[in-house]
């Protein structure tokens, strides 16, 4: 008796799946095959496609915090949030809040030809996301160890011992156990004397006046993919937004993944809460 094929993974999985070193597919296919209908097993998922602390892409890639590796793969390889169409040949990317580099990763796959500029101020994942980029010999990308802001300078940056993905700028938004270090600021307004490709942003919390900042320059990027976060209570999506609309952009709005899961019961009892989205926009060309 034959047996019966295997169902297709869902459309999220089978997209994961192209990013995968070749050896760990029969393990990923058997836990994907192995979950509940519609579910993302990430605990199996992450104990095939992983070695220690190495992601096992097309190219060995160390992360960071294993936690934050289901939302981070699910929006990014998954869902491909960061994808952006270009006219240029030869495009040119600015990756501000590049963590240790995933999304560096998914942009040096959907865009070869890509010239890459990656900025993280946080010492531990500019660390791991220089070791990427040798051990991948990944020319095209420039690592700049700053934090991407309304000025030139040096402030100081707290960093998160236990969520690194939340360490900012801002005082008082990482959790209780941030430690300041004092880092290198860049304006934003030099990195937009040429034409960008992408603005992907995920600065936790300061996109809102970096992006005002910018202004009419904003006009020099085809597409801004950013996220937006919860600063002294208030969210920073409608100041972003009104940016944008100012500079000539449209735009759609999604709530973040992780958002996505918290509880949504009755949700206008907690609209006081934290909340994080991703804008996603595109210039408006006559």
């Amino acid at each position: 008796m034959m047996n019966a094929a295997a169902p297709p993974l869902p459309p999220a999985l089978q997209r994961l799946r192209q990013f995968l070193h070749p050896g760990v597919l029969p393990a990923y296919d058997a836990a994907c095959q192995a979950a509940l209908p519609g579910a993302l097993p990430w605990p199996a998922i992450l104990a095939a496609i992983t070695d220690g602390q190495d992601l096992l892409l097309s190219r060995r890639w160390r992360f960071s915090d294993r936690r934050m590796l289901p939302v981070l793969l699910e929006e990014i390889l998954c869902h491909h949030d960061y994808y952006a169409e270009t006219a240029m040949t030869e495009p040119r990317i600015l990756d501000c809040g590049a963590n240790f580099g995933l999304a560096t990763y998914y942009f040096s796959r959907s865009h070869p030809a890509a010239r890459i500029e990656a900025f993280e101020p946080n010492p531990a994942l500019a660390d791991i996301l220089a070791l990427n980029l040798k051990r991948n010999n990944f020319a095209h990308v420039t690592l700049h160890r700053v934090a991407v802001s309304d000025r030139d300078g040096r402030m100081p940056f707290h960093v998160s011992q236990k969520e690194d993905a939340a360490s900012s700028l801002l005082a008082g938004r990482p959790p209780e156990d941030a430690v300041s270090v004092m880092v290198e600021t860049v304006d934003i307004r030099s990195l937009l004397a040429r034409p960008v490709s992408l603005l992907k942003m995920d600065i936790e919390g300061v996109e809102a006046e970096v992006l005002a900042h910018a202004g009419p320059l904003l006009r020099q990027c085809e597409t801004i993919i950013c996220e937006t976060h919860a600063v002294n209570g208030r969210n920073t999506l409608l100041a972003v937004l009104n940016t944008l609309e100012a500079a000539g952009f449209r735009w759609a709005v999604a709530r973040s993944l992780w958002d996505e899961g918290q509880d949504r019961f009755r949700l206008s009892r907690t609209v006081q809460q934290a909340r994080s989205y991703c804008v996603f926009a595109r210039r408006k060309d006559e």
